[in-house]
């Protein structure tokens, strides 16, 4: 059971961004909906504190507006924090929720009971948390967390003996659809990455009218990825039409191991784009990272050739593939499994936009 609620001021109560007026004042924004939540927990006799690095007239005047429990500021070490917070108040860590979004939070949100953080917080942070809420800093965030904590007691009861680390506990499933939800959101929201995989369809429906060959690779999960997508156009996405060419890279075990063996492991795919493919072909390729250095030497063969290359990975603030890739598509996640749900939802999208083009036919 829940017994007491601390919280990160910036990016938690606030969105994190400063205003500043034409005289160099600072103002931030908070919700409504978060101060009363604020309020709520007061009544209902849930303590209240908040653990802030910083120490300006706005974070004080969240000590001033809501008279918390606790209020510690300019803190460079909330682990050290909340657990002078825990022995002063008796309780005990699982006891204890905490609700941050940045690196500064790391090590708090894994230490309580129950750790939580806004849907717009740092991809580390969402890693590691109990529970990604559905909305961002000073937006709500606040006001479902107390909803939620409400929720998790009143499921718990008086019964302290159940963890969020028990495997079975449901707690341990809704924070991934929750990562998964906000990739979702973000995609949704994201103009110039549906833009990306509009002109990539575009390409692969150009290529195949000139019967051209599609060509997919990837590693691991994302070589399983490739051969579904061939498979998708090969056979059928939805509805009756004519075969499209596609081939993964991933599946002739024969070449993979002789190229392999006989070269190196980085020419698994190379080798087989110099025997195979055309100039206009395109390439495909599937890497999380963005710097798998096989499909990276399977863009620089297809370059070369004259054949076009569409690149999926992740959202990550430098890769090597996008610096070569005709179109890269990047999902907005840094996370290997939200990547690669990502990567096979974009590349239905883009078997469901060729497959209606050839429908006109």
């Amino acid at each position: 059971m829940i017994k007491l609620l601390l919280l990160d001021i910036d990016g938690v109560m606030t969105n994190g961004k400063v205003c500043i007026d034409e005289s160099g004042c600072e103002s931030k924004q908070l919700d409504f909906q978060d101060i009363d939540a604020i309020f709520e927990a007061k009544r209902i006799g849930l303590p209240i504190g908040f653990i802030s690095g910083e120490n300006s007239p706005i974070v004080n005047y969240f000590r001033k507006r809501f008279d918390p429990d606790y209020f510690i500021t300019r803190c460079k070490d909330k682990k050290g924090a909340i657990k002078l917070i825990a022995n002063e108040s008796g309780l005990e860590l699982i006891e204890i929720a905490y609700v941050g979004d940045s690196h500064h939070d790391h090590e708090a949100i894994k230490m309580v009971g129950l750790g939580m953080c806004p849907a717009n917080s740092a991809d580390e942070i969402k890693r590691i948390a109990d529970r990604v809420l559905l909305r961002s800093g000073g937006n709500g965030a606040v006001s479902e967390a107390m909803a939620y904590i409400k929720g998790y007691n009143a499921k718990l009861g008086n019964d302290c003996s159940f963890e969020l680390s028990t495997p079975e506990g449901l707690e341990n499933i809704e924070p991934i659809l929750q990562q998964h939800n906000h990739m979702i959101t973000e995609m949704l929201q994201d103009y110039d990455l549906q833009k990306k995989i509009g002109a990539a369809s575009a390409t692969i429906e150009k290529a195949l009218r000139a019967s051209k060959q599609i060509f997919l690779c990837g590693n691991g999960g994302s070589a399983a990825d490739a051969q579904h997508l061939a498979t998708e156009f090969v056979s059928r996405f939805y509805h009756e039409r004519r075969a499209l060419s596609a081939e993964a890279l991933t599946t002739n075990t024969s070449s993979l191991t002789a190229i392999a063996n006989d070269y190196n492991f980085k020419q698994i795919f190379a080798r087989q784009i110099e025997a195979r493919a055309n100039k206009g072909d395109v390439l495909i390729g599937l890497t999380t990272s963005g710097n798998s250095k096989n499909v990276i030497e399977a863009f620089h063969t297809a370059i070369n050739i004259g054949a076009n290359t569409i690149a999926m990975t992740g959202n990550h603030v430098f890769t090597e593939i996008e610096q070569i890739s005709d179109i890269t598509i990047k999902i907005p996640s840094q996370l290997t499994p939200r990547i690669q749900e990502g990567h096979i939802l974009v590349g239905h999208l883009i078997c469901e936009l060729v497959e209606k083009q050839f429908l006109k036919d």
